[in-house]
């Protein structure tokens, strides 16, 4: 029996199943971008900058009163304002929210306004006291880049997620057609092994016929007749033998 089919099926299946196991990964990779907690955490972070901005301008319009402590409140107001500004500028994960030329102009006003408030907020508090209104005008002024910052980030977040949902549902089409490919390739292969399993039985038959009728024909023989192997053992020996050479079949 020819063993090619088998070794083509025995290929196939694996190269199948290395396919199937990639779009898995890749599906499940495209799964946790795409779920809820990382989506929400992610609004949530272009969201802070806008909300930062707010509570630091608050904590200016507080820091009116005069005391030490109400500065320290605005300094720490700033830091973390500061934190959430660089972080959507510097982080890997967010660089292809700057392609956004909106987004590009929007930064740039709160780059040009934190550089500008450094040299106030790690200044003498005297000094700080003194540019607290028009730290609050320039905040003031800022809000709305600050907003515009926070709506084109989430948008443009949003268009790459839409285009990441695309893309995951054309790798389910994928694994869904090769799972039904395999699953296909299964049944021939079920068949084939199905056809093979009955042409084994068909022949089984005929060779245990074939020897039923050579093992009749020896026994009935009137002539003598030895089937010898190639080792000059007798493995057959005939009732007209018996009388002839006058061995029995077992001394034979």
């Amino acid at each position: 029996m020819r063993r090619w089919p088998v070794t083509v099926f025995v290929l196939l299946l694996m190269v199948s199943l290395v396919l199937v196991g990639a779009l898995g990964r890749e599906v499940k990779s495209d799964l946790e971008v795409l779920s809820t907690a990382e989506n929400d955490n992610m609004s949530w972070l272009l969201a802070q900058p806008e909300v930062e901005l707010l509570k630091l301008e608050v904590a200016v319009q507080n820091a009116a009163d005069g005391t030490d402590a109400s500065l320290t409140t605005v300094r720490n107001r700033f830091d973390i304002f500061y934190s959430r500004a660089a972080t959507l500028a510097e982080s890997s994960r967010l660089a292809f929210l700057l392609e956004d030329p909106v987004v590009q102009i929007a930064m740039m006003a709160v780059t040009n306004f934190l550089g500008g408030a450094i040299p106030v907020i790690d200044g003498p508090d005297d000094q700080m006291r003194a540019a607290l209104p028009s730290l609050s005008e320039q905040i003031s002024s800022l809000r709305p880049e600050a907003r515009e910052l926070a709506l084109a980030a989430i948008q443009r977040y949003a268009g790459r997620d839409a285009t990441r949902r695309a893309e995951l549902a054309k790798t389910l089409t994928r694994l869904a057609s090769l799972l039904f490919s395999l699953f296909l390739l299964l049944v021939v292969a079920f068949g084939f092994l199905v056809s093979l399993f009955r042409q084994g039985q068909r022949l089984a038959r005929q060779s245990q016929a074939a020897s039923n009728r050579f093992e009749a024909a020896i026994t009935s023989s009137l002539d003598a007749v030895l089937v010898v192997d190639r080792l000059g053992r007798i493995i057959e020996y005939n009732g007209a033998a018996e009388e002839v050479f006058g061995y029995t079949k077992d001394e034979a």
